[in-house]
């Protein structure tokens, strides 16, 4: 399977990209981790509740780590990760991915209570 990008080069001459991607490889990552994590959500709401809240706090506090590297250069108002190097740039990511999955959390968690 692959995805294809359509777009634009440096000179204004239009691309198409195409990204090799395996399914498989997800599926079983995916897997694991509900095989791993349905023992907690089967312990109750407050349980996973719990691991929402961790989760949010964990990825906000990646995502002002990485926004401080674009404040520490003066730049006090900025959307996005365009601005950052590439290490803060996968940090705010990840800090958001983070944030998501809580937010999915806590509605799981409201829908076991």
């Amino acid at each position: 399977m692959s995805f294809w990008i359509e777009g634009t080069d440096r000179k204004g001459k239009r691309t198409l990209w195409a990204i090799d991607f395996a399914v498989m490889p997800v599926v079983f990552v995916i897997g694991l981790v509900v095989a791993f994590y349905a023992p907690r959500l089967l312990a109750g709401p407050d349980v996973v509740a719990r691991d929402a809240t961790v989760a949010i706090v964990v990825g906000f506090a990646c995502f002002v780590i990485a926004k401080a590297s674009v404040i520490r250069r003066g730049i006090w108002t900025s959307f996005g990760s365009r601005l950052m190097t590439k290490w803060w740039r996968r940090l705010y990511r990840i800090g958001y991915t983070f944030m998501a999955l809580g937010t999915f959390l806590l509605v799981v968690a409201y829908a076991l209570a």
